[in-house]
């Protein structure tokens, strides 16, 4: 128990050290991320805190130790840290579902007689977000002096947006030969329109793997509370002594790596 205690403490020291003490230089990438985050350092903080409590009461809920809720308190950070990547994750969904649209929209207002440059101008401000704020950094860019080539592409890398490479290329190939950017952006959109039909049928298929693997990674945590509120006495070596302890924090360990495995896994078939 001790042992643990310390090892808490010293995780504690660690994570708060390694917060204080590292490097404050800030990328053009997350420059781009506070610019367009809603959130502040505060929120943030109290976001963390928040998780933090949320771990306690499920640790004591299983374990009845306030030992485990104040170790599981560390645990705000980390849940705090996933629900960040899940939010840029969800931007960058929403990024790659708007792609196609904002394609056609180009390529309408050109067939309408406007330059590229002209349908850039026209179709920002109605664009729905997150994509207004790209294209209006990328027109930004283009008012500087740069090219829009130049502009697309430096953003695409900033906000890193794979999408926007091809708008970029075929800026690009319209300064060079002067090519018919109607035709390139038609043709581009009814390729996005093909993948994003992939992409959901393969998450339609994955879904009940997803399902599942969410089920079985709260199923034990679930039916170890259960057995302690029914019997208090047979679980209780599972939190008091050092064997129990270790098996405790093999299972939690197993869970998180099989979740990361199953995560890798679905990634991989939905790139």
């Amino acid at each position: 128990m001790l042992t643990l205690a310390c090892l808490a403490i010293f995780l504690l020291v660690f994570i708060l050290t390694w917060h204080f003490m590292k490097p404050k230089e800030v990328s053009i990438r997350e420059e781009w991320s506070i610019k367009h985050d809603e959130g502040s350092r505060l929120t943030n903080i109290i976001i963390i805190l928040v998780c933090g409590l949320v771990c306690s009461i499920a640790a004591y809920g299983v374990t009845g130790e306030i030992f485990f809720a104040g170790l599981a308190f560390l645990g705000g950070y980390f849940v705090a840290k996933w629900l960040s990547k899940r939010r840029q994750k969800t931007r960058e969904e929403m990024l790659r579902m708007q792609y196609g649209q904002v394609l056609t929209a180009l390529a309408s207002a050109m067939q309408g007689g406007l330059m590229h440059y002209q349908a850039l101008e026209e179709l920002t401000p109605v664009l729905p977000q997150p994509s207004k704020d790209v294209f209006a950094e990328i027109l930004a860019r283009a008012r500087t002096g740069s090219s829009l080539y130049q502009a697309t592409k430096s953003v695409a890398e900033v906000v890193q947006w794979k999408d926007l490479e091809s708008m970029a290329a075929a800026f690009k190939m319209y300064e060079a030969t002067g090519c018919n950017l109607v035709e390139v952006f038609n043709y581009l959109a009814d390729v996005v329109r093909e993948r994003e039909s992939d992409r959901k049928y393969v998450s339609a298929v994955t879904a009940q793997v997803r399902t599942t693997a969410t089920l079985l990674s709260f199923l034990p945590f679930i039916l170890i509370g259960v057995a302690r509120v029914l019997s208090p006495e047979y679980t209780a070596p599972l939190f008091t002594t050092t064997g129990g302890i270790i098996v405790l924090l093999f299972c939690v360990l197993a869970v998180v790596i099989g979740n990361r495995i199953v995560n890798r896994m679905i990634e991989g078939l939905c790139v």
